[in-house]
């Protein structure tokens, strides 16, 4: 599939279930999908992944009795400064009737404060350079995250379950989410075989970082890993999304998993 940088950003842009293909900005994006069976189904993938991504973020659970604390902490930082405002006894009658009678007020405010907050901290990295992995480095996380993968933690990857590399010629057989390290925001293993075979794991990672691999795969490009394992990382030009692909020898080899390398 061949499609412009910017037919790409506006097809990943798409939320799942919410019809952005219809808006007027997007009718390029749509007819693109209409002729090109690659990319609908690429398009596919992408929303499947993206829902079973909002899917995930449902199930994590807030500390308890956060918003209770935090509500709190708004209420006597709010009554702290009327107080400290009074001079004298009038005063601080109408200071005491102010605190009752804009609670709310108080209320509402902190909650703006605390989407100021969160606005800010996902801002904020987008100000940073971008940070640089080598390949040490990877290869260091990768045996992090292969020890991270419990046998119970897997499950059945059902149909288009994420939008994976043209590149990669196998669908997952099962998947589970990884604990992902510092410099990226998500971690997928993808089983390629299944259980009670030799390991071959495709790790999908998505990361703003600057990575020092190929931006296609390659068999002749490996990371360096222990224990009998091969492996081999890719990231698309302008993607966000880093592949790597681990097999367990010596039976298998990082070809029996690639096609078609160019196939962005």
């Amino acid at each position: 599939m061949n499609i412009g940088n910017q037919i790409r950003e506006q097809l990943d842009a798409c939320r799942p279930g919410k019809g952005d293909l219809a808006l007027p900005e997007l009718a390029a994006a749509a007819q693109t999908l209409q002729r090109d069976p690659v990319a609908a189904k690429e398009f596919a993938r992408s929303q499947q992944f993206d829902r079973q991504v909002a899917a995930a973020l449902h199930d994590l659970a807030l500390p308890a009795g956060l918003a209770d604390r935090l509500l709190a902490a708004v209420e006597s930082t709010a009554a702290d400064r009327q107080i400290d405002r009074v001079i004298t006894p009038v005063q601080q009658t109408a200071s005491k009737r102010l605190i009752r009678f804009t609670r709310r007020h108080w209320l509402v405010a902190g909650g703006s404060v605390a989407l100021a907050v969160v606005a800010a901290a996902a801002i904020y990295p987008l100000l940073l350079p971008k940070r640089r992995i080598t390949a040490s480095d990877l290869a260091a996380d990768v045996e992090a995250w292969l020890r991270r993968l419990p046998e119970s933690g897997w499950r059945a990857a059902d149909g288009p379950t994420t939008r994976l590399d043209l590149a990669v010629t196998r669908a997952p057989v099962r998947l589970q989410r990884v604990t992902p390290s510092g410099w990226s925001s998500s971690v997928t293993a993808m089983d390629l075989v299944g259980a009670g075979r030799p390991r071959a794991i495709l790790f999908v990672v998505h990361s703003s970082a600057t990575i020092s691999v190929p931006t296609a795969p390659t068999s002749s490009v490996r990371l360096s890993l222990s224990g009998g394992l091969t492996a081999t990382a890719w990231q698309r030009a302008d993607s966000d999304k880093l592949y790597v692909l681990v097999v367990e020898g010596p039976n298998q080899r990082l070809d029996d998993f690639l096609g078609n390398r160019s196939a962005a």
